[in-house]
């Protein structure tokens, strides 16, 4: 049995560095999800991490969502839209 190695470790640093701050997640289909904080992991053998936002601690008013990192298309800040990452991964 082989490990895959992850593809997406400076995705997931930006997000848990922005702890706290709005960042909005543009995802492949033009959803977009405004993210507080994120938890995440890894099934055995994936390149990309799956993501439950705004779980933990959950924030008033704010969605929970569930997405994988290779489903991004765009970070941005979430007061200004600024991009925060450069993608694809």
């Amino acid at each position: 049995m082989s490990t895959q190695e992850v593809r997406d470790t400076a995705l997931i640093n930006k997000l848990v560095e922005r702890d706290g701050t709005p960042t909005i997640a543009v995802l492949e289909d033009g959803e977009e999800y405004v993210i507080f904080n994120i938890v995440y992991g890894y099934d055995l053998g994936d390149e990309f991490a799956h993501i439950t936002t705004n779980f933990d601690p959950q924030t008033a008013g704010a969605s929970v969502d569930f997405f994988f990192t290779n489903e991004l298309t765009a970070l941005l800040d979430g007061e200004s839209r600024e991009p925060l990452f450069s993608f694809p991964l």
